[in-house]
Order: structure tokens, then C-alpha cells, then sequence
């Protein structure tokens, strides 16, 4: 089945060697993994990725990262009723913290 995804970058960030960046995304359709897959597919897996990282990105990724570095700000969702889009936001923590990352927006 066809899956949509919009990402919109928010802030890049650099750890020893390694670069990352902070996302938006916007699930247009709802398919198990979909966000996992289509960062991977455009060569960005999420952090600690265990299925769709590399196996050396993923070793890496543990060592200050120890579990998959996906979170949720907001979630949104229609009824199938048709009735009132429901919505529940999150205060995201900060997440780029100490004197060990580069940040830059």
C-alpha cells in the first residue's frame, strides 16, 4: 500500500563526528512503521533504530541513545464516524542538551 509523509526540518545538530537532525512530521496516511521507513528510505534513520539503521549506525546511536529517539509532540486523529478531529499535545522536553552537541537552527 502507498504511505505519505511530510517532514519539515527544524534543527541540525552534531555529536563527536556524527550529525543530526530534528524533525516535523506530518503523516498524511497511517501504515505501521511509516515514519521509521521513510526516514531511513531518504538515508536518515531515526536514532537507535535497531530494524531500519545500519547495524554499525545503530552500535553508535546506543551508546548515547538507548532506545529508538522517536517522540511524539501532538497526535490527531479523525473518527470514523466523521465526527470532530480529536487532538492531545505533549510539552516536548528539551531534547539537545550540554556542552556535548553542536546546535544550530
Amino acid at each position: 500500500k502507498s504511505a505519505a509523509t511530510c517532514l519539515k526540518l527544524l534543527t541540525l545538530a552534531q555529536l563527536d563526528r556524527a550529525a543530526y537532525c530534528l524533525i516535523a512530521i506530518r503523516l498524511v496516511t497511517g501504515r505501521m512503521h511509516q515514519i521509521r521507513l521513510h526516514t531511513c528510505h531518504i538515508g536518515h534513520p531515526t536514532v537507535s533504530d535497531g530494524k531500519y539503521a545500519g547495524v554499525a549506525t545503530c552500535a553508535e546511536d546506543l551508546v548515547w541513545c538507548p532506545r529508538n529517539f522517536l517522540h511524539r509532540h501532538r497526535l490527531s486523529f479523525f473518527a470514523a464516524s466523521g465526527a470532530a478531529a480529536r487532538s492531545a499535545e505533549i510539552r516536548a522536553a528539551r531534547i539537545f542538551k550540554g556542552d556535548r552537541y553542536t546546535c544550530t537552527e
